[in-house]
């Protein structure tokens, strides 16, 4: 063994620094791991649920299950660079806004993906959703409770917002459905 300093080269020039996004289109299967609540600071003047001038939002996080190709079709292995997704949501609105609950949607659409539940009333024979109140100061610690380890399937998409160019969920899937679809059966 040498005394001597480590005799290893790095190239700069061959280095890729960018964060690996799922490429658009592509279907990744994802793992629950996490719901939160938090709050956040209103910019203006809002409706929902707020407490003390702030609003609440639920943060759900997800790990990767299997490999899926990146922009540059480079394989996104789970545990590595970019197979992390967190989602979420405000649980408050613009009060100029259109829409001041459009945020029931988006908790139905994951809530459903991972429990393969729908409306009450559906036509499918799917379960109905659990009834949890959105307004709990413990919605995030109910929610993890049902959702944590449960999985879903999601088309990705590729967006920019700010500025940032970011890996996201187009729509989402509960994985027998999908395999229903894809073999023609029930949709």
């Amino acid at each position: 063994m040498s005394d001597g300093p480590l005799s290893t080269t790095y190239s700069l020039a061959a280095a890729k620094t960018a964060f690996p996004m799922a490429q658009k289109g592509v279907l990744a299967q994802w793992r629950c791991t996490n719901v939160t609540s938090e709050m956040k600071e209103l910019k203006e003047e809002s409706v929902g649920i707020i407490e003390n001038g702030q609003g609440r939002a639920l943060k759900f996080e997800f790990e990767l299950v299997n490999p899926v190709s990146d922009c540059d079709g480079v394989p996104i292995l789970p545990g590595k660079p970019g197979s992390k997704m967190t989602r979420t949501i405000n649980l408050f609105a613009r009060v100029s806004g259109k829409s001041h609950d459009w945020f029931i949607r988006s908790i139905c659409d994951i809530v459903d993906a991972l429990l393969g539940t729908a409306d009450a009333d559906n036509k499918k024979g799917k379960p109905p959703r659990p009834d949890i109140n959105l307004g709990s100061p413990t919605v995030g610690a109910e929610l993890a409770q049902i959702l944590v380890s449960r999985e879903l399937i999601a088309k990705m998409d590729v967006r920019t917002h700010e500025g940032n160019t970011n890996s996201d969920f187009e729509k989402l899937f509960f994985p027998p459905d999908l395999a229903a679809m894809q073999t023609g059966g029930a949709k």
